[in-house]
């Protein structure tokens, strides 16, 4: 009798230890969190002219690629606005090459290998939702996340949730249109139209 009732208070003491450890985990988690938004909306806030915003192109003008952003797409897709909040370089270079990486999607498996910087920024980290311009590259976050943050209790599924490869449809349908696929209209074609017919 007197062990069964040892055994019964050393499993009310370990109930009772794991309850009050799960309450603490949650209380620090909700610190955390409130603590990370009062930070976030603390950050510094830097003035976007007009002439910040011509200077921001010359390392991506320098370095121009097939398969890079155009102005059109760039503006269509309201990319300066998400630009300014991705914004917390603390350099001109670190701006420029902000820049730059957002109007160079990544295009191929060799490109994707050097991710892992981009990963592991605490915007990917914190975010509810992240979307990446391909299944590729949602596959390279995924597994540099899963590989960096397992002894933090996020599995894979957690970030296969959370990062969706949605892509660009104007990015992907520039790339896939082929040069006979394109259907020029009549009123254009008298204007490129060489003097011989060609």
């Amino acid at each position: 009798m007197e062990y069964v009732l040892m055994i019964i208070v050393s499993i009310l003491i370990v109930a009772a230890i794991l309850i009050l450890e799960g309450y603490r985990a949650v209380k620090e988690e909700k610190k955390f969190t409130r603590r990370l938004y009062e930070d976030y909306e603390s950050l510094f806030q830097k003035d976007y002219s007009l002439e910040r915003f011509a200077k921001l192109g010359s390392y991506y003008s320098r370095h121009r690629k097939p398969g890079q952003i155009d102005d059109i797409t760039w503006n269509d897709l309201g990319m300066d606005e998400i630009f300014k909040r991705m914004d917390y370089t603390f350099s001109a270079s670190g701006e420029e090459y902000l820049y730059h990486t957002l109007r160079s999607p990544r295009q191929n498996r060799q490109e994707l290998e050097s991710i892992e910087k981009f990963c592991l920024v605490p915007g990917v980290a914190y975010a509810d939702e992240v979307i990446v311009q391909s299944e590729d590259m949602r596959q390279a976050y995924i597994n540099v996340l899963t590989e960096f943050m397992s002894g933090q209790g996020r599995s894979r599924a957690y970030w296969e949730k959370k990062i969706l490869g949605l892509g660009s449809p104007k990015v992907d349908k520039v790339l896939s249109t082929r040069k006979e696929d394109l259907v020029i209209p009549e009123e254009w074609m008298e204007i490129i139209r060489k003097p011989d017919g060609s």
